[in-house]
């Protein structure tokens, strides 16, 4: 492809071409405004809302960190971490997540532990009259290294499915008040 440019360059018969051509190799990230190379990624992010969650680099992160009470926004509904292919650790703190329906941890190989604080995943809508939701989920699978699940009191309260399979070194699981 560069090659390609180079020789429309050089013969520039064709500034339409150029311009395609220009259009279609990507910008070196050193000419994106305020771009941090990816060898300067945090490794531990802590997050706060859903844009510092969009934010994020997912393949460079390890250890994600959630302040009490965030994330929270309303168009929040998913939760899938399958882009972090090198998280170690999510901490999730007290009173996050209220409108997230489904959450997919799924195929983390470098994942050891999750842990989630108190009255987290509780989604804030009209209940059916047995008080559970069917549209809320929670899986977590396929992550061979995951050595502990804790889930604070309260989290997931409205949730009708949850799934935990293929977890072969998982030690501990905690849900609850202990």
């Amino acid at each position: 492809m560069k090659d390609a440019v180079k020789r429309i360059r050089s013969s520039e018969k064709s500034s339409i071409l150029l311009n395609i051509a220009k259009s279609i190799i990507p910008k070196p990230l050193s000419d994106a405004p305020n771009a941090i190379p990816l060898s300067l990624c945090p490794k531990e992010v802590t997050v706060r809302s859903k844009s510092d969650w969009d934010g994020m680099i997912a393949s460079q992160v390890e250890v994600i960190i959630v302040e009490d009470d965030c994330c929270n926004e309303s168009e929040f509904e998913t939760l899938d971490l399958s882009g972090f292919e090198s998280l170690k650790k999510l901490t999730v703190g007290n009173g996050c997540f209220k409108c997230v329906k489904e959450v997919k941890v799924i195929g983390l190989k470098w994942l050891e532990s999750v842990v989630i604080g108190e009255k987290c995943f509780v989604v804030q809508f009209s209940k059916p009259s047995d008080g559970k939701d069917d549209k809320c989920h929670f899986y977590l699978k396929r992550c061979p290294r995951i050595t502990k699940l804790r889930i604070g009191k309260a989290s997931f309260a409205d949730n009708s499915v949850c799934v935990i399979e293929n977890v072969d070194a998982l030690e501990v699981i905690e849900m609850g008040e202990l």
